[in-house]
């Protein structure tokens, strides 16, 4: 599944002296938190110029479907259920690997 990234690719990581806090590991942590967010920190993320989730999925992760996928979001509930179709689609093709291994 989507594996750890680093501290400075993280969208939404507490940065000393800023404003904005919570750091999430993950995108499942990401998509998780993503429902306690306040609206004013979501609309501070994404916005009619940015999509802070986009651009942090892209160059984070390098899932550009993904990444695509958030650009065309146009709200909260857009961008949670991409977020929930794209991690059980890994999480699909992860065991469907697992399961296609060869034993021994």
């Amino acid at each position: 599944m989507i594996a750890s990234v680093p501290e400075t690719a993280m969208l939404g990581r507490q940065v000393e002296g800023s404003e904005h806090s919570g750091g999430t590991e993950n995108g499942g942590e990401k998509e998780k938190c993503l429902s306690h967010m306040s609206e004013q920190s979501y609309n501070h993320n994404v916005t009619a110029e940015k999509n802070d989730f986009s651009n942090w999925v892209r160059y984070a992760f390098g899932d550009v479907r993904l990444a695509n996928e958030l650009a065309r979001s146009r709200n909260r509930a857009d961008v949670a259920r991409i977020l929930n179709n794209r991690i059980s689609w890994l999480q699909r093709k992860l065991l469907l690997k697992i399961w296609s291994a060869p034993c021994g």
